[in-house]
């Protein structure tokens, strides 16, 4: 349940962080209604997108534990 959570709480960080600093920059340019549209999909790509690339680092890590290792004495 603990890589369920780690996935959950870095994807809303990361989001929400990318969509705070999106605001500040982009904010006075593009206008309050163009910011906030593309503050609601930049923050859903970027949920998606840290919680693939988390998920993929684990998966890749617990295979590189199920190999055999020659060295370990059982």
């Amino acid at each position: 349940m603990r890589w369920l959570v780690s996935l959950v709480v870095a994807s809303m960080v990361g989001a929400v962080l990318l969509t705070k600093i999106f605001e500040i920059i982009f904010g006075g340019i593009l206008g309050p209604t163009l910011v906030n549209a593309a503050k609601n999909s930049l923050f859903v790509s970027a949920w998606t997108a840290i919680t693939t690339g988390k998920g993929m680092h684990d998966i890749k890590k617990g295979a590189g534990n199920l190999r055999k290792n020659p060295l370990k004495k059982r």
